[in-house]
């Protein structure tokens, strides 16, 4: 898959629809919280449904790489849940889906580690949410060292099993919308707006 162009014409083509949804765009669109959410007053993530339309109106796609989610988005369900992902609007990123990768799994081997080094005190809030599962972060952007000084994000997520092919997470990667000017939040793109191609490849990877 040429990575590039799958980012390119998918941007192309959620520009042409975002320009004015159709009413059935819209409830495809809109998200409401999962009852789990709901049930246990949970507001962590309500920057995220706060503003989904600044995302859908103002936001730009890119690429995103799983750093890690819950383990029943890997499989059919019904409710929505987090995620933690990396992202970033650096264009070099478009056609390097590899290096984001291995941003991702950098921060990921963090996991149950005890940085007490102080070489590593810049990553020891990525290593405790990533540990603790519970604790959420919104468009920190992660050192330098890690990303060869390019900007990059390490950010929260909700996953919207209603804009995924088949409901749950086939592949570590998808394009993400944000808009890192406008609000902390991101989402991962709904796959109506994917380019054809990228949805061949995402759900047979």
């Amino acid at each position: 898959m040429d990575a590039a162009y799958c980012l390119y014409q998918t941007r192309k083509k959620f520009k042409e629809q975002c320009q004015g949804f159709s009413f059935q765009q819209f409830l495809y669109n809109f998200l409401i919280p999962p009852w789990w959410m709901l049930l246990q007053r949970d507001r962590r993530f309500c920057v995220l449904y706060r503003d989904q339309n600044i995302l859908l109106r103002k936001g730009i796609v890119v690429w995103g790489r799983l750093v890690q989610a819950n383990n029943l988005l890997f499989q059919p369900g019904k409710w929505d849940h987090p995620a933690v992902i990396v992202c970033s609007p650096a264009p070099v990123f478009d056609s390097n889906l590899k290096e984001l990768s291995r941003i991702a799994q950098d921060l990921y081997e963090l996991k149950d580690k005890k940085l007490e080094h102080p070489e590593m005190a810049d990553f020891v809030t990525f290593s405790e949410v990533i540990t603790n599962e519970m604790d959420c972060l919104f468009n920190v952007e992660i050192p330098d060292c890690l990303t060869l000084n390019q900007l990059v994000y390490f950010t929260s997520i909700m996953v919207y099993r209603k804009h995924l092919p088949g409901g749950y997470l086939k592949s570590a990667w998808f394009p993400v919308l944000i808009a890192p000017e406008k609000t902390p939040a991101a989402m991962i793109l709904p796959s109506k707006y994917w380019l054809p191609e990228l949805l061949d490849v995402w759900c047979n990877h």
